[in-house]
């Protein structure tokens, strides 16, 4: 072994050995496996490349760093490598080259081993690059900024300088490549070469990137029936600020290439099926299944209504039923003169509060209810048998309109007939859910005066 290679294995050892002190710990190397937030090609590709490379083989010994193709302890050997800035390879590469006494297959080994460090410690870099010069602010969403580069910059950078010293190690004597390039024959190898790739990269991209069309996606309807053709495609697939900068026919021609190998990726099926037939039948199917599974349960949900149904002990003259649901646990009714001039908040209370023109009742949002409403003549009977709660307040109407619906989904609610202007007393009755089943909310309404709120002891009265 030369001198010269003496020298530079000498330099990239201390390099190596004195890297160990930066070297990023664990949770460092998993903060780059994550992907990052908005348009950010290099970070995408990045987090890519991570992902494939850890599904391959991942040693539990190696605390969670990617392996390499399946190639067990040796992959992740190679990773860990990476990770420690190259020190066993450069070793490695020194008792290569004095074994091999400078021979052609030992510089050969040797550039392998200065590429692998060049490329993986590189890539990174490469990446970032690309991002920050197409997306400055992809340095922050995807690359954690400077935190991210105080984690893995300096430790990647001694990685590359390290491949760089391995590669000039291996390298041939001086002037042995000047004499390759100075062939004839060398030489106009490279010019056909050269022109050859600009042709085929002229052919592969038109010229051009392609343009982006503007599609009004507002006219697409997503339902049941789902919209097909390219519009269709590329309005799903744009949707939320995706792909904003990938050219139509490349978002198009990657979406033919995914239904080619469908359902062999793990592609959406409701973005391809624009585009996709088998996608297509598939969503279809999703949509209808999600649709009957619905149906089955608002009509289990019915039908437990049905058998929980009031039997009252007297016969009230009016009676309003319903199986609604809510977003946020609130049932409401505001009278329409009091919606108009009040802008303030409903009352609160537990299960009931009432003030004049509003009724405000509390349900827990995760489950339906079974909303019942009677209109007696006189005060009925108490019952508190079968409930949780049974919590009796005073209600004024200067309309006699009651409609119990939900404020934050609108749309028509619970109409209760029979009441006119006048002073009430409403009696709410509340059984909560099993975890399955709805919950039942039964409310008594009676002509009578005074606007305290009373609440009754349960399971004393039938």
């Amino acid at each position: 072994m030369r001198r010269r290679s003496s020298l530079y294995l000498t330099l990239a050892s201390v390099i190596s050995a004195g890297s160990l002190l930066h070297r990023p710990a664990r949770s460092d190397v998993r903060i780059w496996a994550f992907p990052g937030f908005g348009n950010c090609l290099g970070g995408d590709l990045h987090f890519a490349i991570m992902r494939h490379l850890s599904q391959l083989d991942e040693p539990a010994w190696t605390g969670g760093a990617p392996g390499l193709l399946g190639l067990g302890v040796l992959g992740a050997g190679l990773i860990e490598v990476l990770v420690h800035s190259g020190l066993a390879l450069v070793m490695l590469a020194a008792v290569v080259l004095a074994a091999g006494g400078g021979s052609r297959p030992a510089r050969v080994a040797v550039r392998i081993m200065g590429w692998w460090l060049v490329i993986g410690h590189g890539l990174r870099f490469a990446l970032l690059a690309l991002d920050v010069a197409s997306a400055p602010a992809c340095f922050e969403t995807a690359w954690l900024g400077w935190d991210g580069v105080r984690a893995l910059g300096p430790s990647d950078a001694l990685g590359v300088l390290n491949g760089c010293l391995l590669l000039a190690a291996a390298r041939r004597r001086p002037g042995a490549a000047a004499r390759l390039l100075s062939r004839p024959r060398v030489r106009r190898g490279f010019v056909r070469l050269t022109a050859a790739g600009l042709i085929a990269s002229l052919v592969q991209t038109d010229g051009h990137r392609g343009a982006v069309a503007a599609h009004d996606c507002a006219a697409l309807t997503y339902g049941d029936d789902i919209a097909v053709g390219e519009a269709a495609y590329l309005c799903g697939m744009r949707g939320g600020g995706r792909f904003a900068g990938i050219p139509d026919r490349d978002l198009v021609a990657y979406g033919r290439a995914a239904c080619a190998r469908y359902p062999l990726r793990a592609e959406s099926v409701y973005d391809l099926a624009p585009i996709c037939p088998l996608a297509h039948r598939d969503a279809t199917a999703l949509i209808l299944s999600e649709t009957v599974t619905y149906d089955l349960a608002d009509a289990a949900s019915e039908v437990f209504c049905d058998l929980n149904r009031h039997r009252p002990l007297i016969r009230p003259a009016h009676v309003a039923s319903d199986l609604t649901w809510t977003d946020y646990g609130a049932i409401e009714s505001w009278e329409p003169d009091v919606a108009e001039e009040s802008a303030g908040d409903p009352p609160e209370g537990p299960l009931i509060a009432a003030a004049p023109g509003v009724l405000a009742l509390n349900v827990d949002p995760d489950f339906d209810v079974c909303l019942t409403a009677e209109v007696y003549p006189r005060r009925p009977p108490l019952e508190t048998k079968g409930w949780e709660q049974v919590v009796e307040v005073g209600y004024r109407s200067s309309t006699g309109h009651l409609e119990l619906n939900d404020p934050i989904g609108g749309g028509h609610g619970l109409k209760v007939p029979g009441l006119r202007r006048g002073d009430y007393r409403i009696r709410a009755h509340f059984r909560p859910t099993d975890g399955y089943q709805p919950q039942l909310l039964l409310l008594m309404i009676f002509p009578g005066k005074g606007g305290h709120r009373r609440e009754f002891p349960v399971g004393r009265h039938r």
